[in-house]
């Protein structure tokens, strides 16, 4: 049986449409391909000695101005950086970039578009729009010594090789939390369709990270400033690394106040509020003095060897559904205004809201009615039920201490397959876990301490004292 004439045109039909629809998506593939090659084949080409002069002459054109005593350099190590050639006073200037080569969190001609996006998410948009470019932007040299993809430490790169190395801690709820926001966000920039060729993720993961690790955000007391409390890029002055020991100050205006209406006339400037001593010095900034190492992870790709005041583990406790009288213990938990959330932080005492807390699921059914009829917690002096609290405690943080053994066993696993941006990666990973175990360690040694009834707070002002004694002693010695 052979097919009718017009089941014949019919096949070729739907074959013509088919092939059609190939050749589409085959031409949108290579331009689309094309065009991420065109935009990422020049970021990152002037990260060397040569570079450093161009960069530092297109600094000039524009504008920009380093202090007489700093330069700019480039070595394997740092990267390039800027470092001390003689001494340099405190509350002197550093840095200074010009108001009109500050990148701001808009897009020309995309304003109604950009309406559902927050001003980071625009910032990174904006960066996108400049980059693809090229040539035409103004901004084109600062975008060549930006580092590539290949060079980024961001977990928003990370693969599950490293996403392992934080398996158990807070930090991997913290990461895949932030991985669900940025797929969100994608999915809403292709929804949008602001560029053509679309934006690719890949594309949009470096541009958020480049945003996420190098855009400053001002919130000025006094004056008015087209960027106030919104982030932007200020190239020259996003090359200071971060030193949490560091003291600067930044501000965004003008530097005489009748020309703070001129916008050729306001900066973007950093100071120096301890001076540099000695020649050589690579110039720091402090990012934010309040960062956790989860924070540095997150935003900036790496991590302290030591966790800092901020670092913490947060506990979400509830009084179990199962007690008996539970809606007075909620009660006694309301008027005693004890939170939901309970922080433990490194080296500060136990937060007596967790003590109270376990107090209230402990209590008998009698001084749970007495503490609802006097309205106070009526056991929170007695010795006996402390006791009791302590020991429930650290059962709890002991079990805790189980999952993050388990992970830092890995720490002695052969690294020789990886390459060396994973082995960075990993070190960081390896840190802040290593920073949380800390901070879980050091409330076992307090509760063992309130167990053995010493004195928490003497103990923890005697290893702040030690500690100041050693920062003092290395500031000194740097500087």
């Amino acid at each position: 049986m052979y097919p009718s004439s017009s089941s014949s045109s019919s096949l070729l039909l739907l074959l013509f449409r088919i092939t059609s629809y190939l050749l589409i998506i085959l031409l949108i593939c290579h331009n689309v391909n094309g065009e991420l090659t065109t935009i990422q084949r020049y970021i990152g080409i002037n990260r060397n000695k040569k570079g450093t002069k161009r960069f530092t002459k297109w600094l000039k054109k524009y504008g920009f101005k380093l202090n007489k005593y700093a330069k700019i350099q480039f070595d394997e190590k740092h990267g390039m950086h800027c470092v001390t050639t003689g001494p340099i006073g405190q509350e002197e200037e550093l840095i200074r970039s010009p108001n009109k080569m500050l990148i701001p969190p808009k897009i020309p001609k995309l304003r109604k578009k950009l309406r559902q996006f927050t001003e980071k998410e625009r910032l990174i948009l904006r960066l996108i729009y400049e980059v693809r470019q090229g040539k035409k932007s103004k901004w084109h040299i600062y975008f060549t010594i930006l580092p590539t993809m290949e060079e980024l430490y961001h977990p928003i790169f990370w693969t599950s090789t490293e996403f392992r190395y934080l398996t158990n801690s807070y930090a991997y709820h913290n990461l895949m939390a932030k991985l669900k926001l940025f797929n969100k966000f994608y999915d809403r920039v292709v929804e949008a369709n602001l560029f053509s060729p679309f934006v690719n993720m890949e594309e949009l993961k470096w541009a958020t990270s480049i945003i996420e690790s190098r855009a400053f955000t001002i919130k000025k007391l006094k004056g008015k400033h087209r960027l106030n409390n919104k982030p932007f890029l200020a190239p020259l002055a996003d090359m200071l690394n971060h030193d949490p020991e560091t003291e600067v100050g930044w501000k965004l205006g003008a530097i005489d106040e009748e020309d703070s209406i001129k916008k050729d006339k306001t900066f973007f400037r950093i100071f120096a509020l301890r001076p540099y001593n000695h020649k050589g010095k690579q110039l720091m900034n402090n990012y934010n003095s309040v960062l956790s190492s989860i924070d540095l992870l997150m935003n900036y790709g790496f991590a302290h060897t030591d966790p800092s005041v901020y670092d913490h583990l947060p506990l979400q406790i509830d009084i179990p559904k199962t007690s008996k009288l539970l809606e007075e213990r909620k009660m006694i938990r309301e008027f005693m205004n004890i939170s939901n959330s309970i922080a433990l932080h490194w080296n500060t005492p136990i937060p007596t809201d967790l003590i109270n807390l376990v107090l209230i699921i402990q209590m008998t059914e009698d001084e749970v009615t007495k503490s609802v009829d006097e309205e106070k917690l009526i056991i929170m002096e007695s010795e006996e039920h402390l006791q009791s609290a302590y020991e429930l405690i650290l059962g709890t943080l002991d079990n805790l201490k189980v999952g993050y053994s388990d992970t830092l066993s890995w720490d002695n696993e052969d690294e020789s397959s990886y390459d060396q941006l994973q082995k960075h990666r990993i070190m960081y990973a390896k840190r802040v876990v290593k920073n949380e175990a800390k901070v879980l360690d050091s409330n076992i040694e307090k509760i063992k301490m309130l167990i053995d009834g010493e004195d928490i707070n003497n103990n923890l002002h005697r290893n702040d004292n030690e500690e100041e004694d050693d920062d003092d002693d290395t500031s000194k010695e740097d500087l």
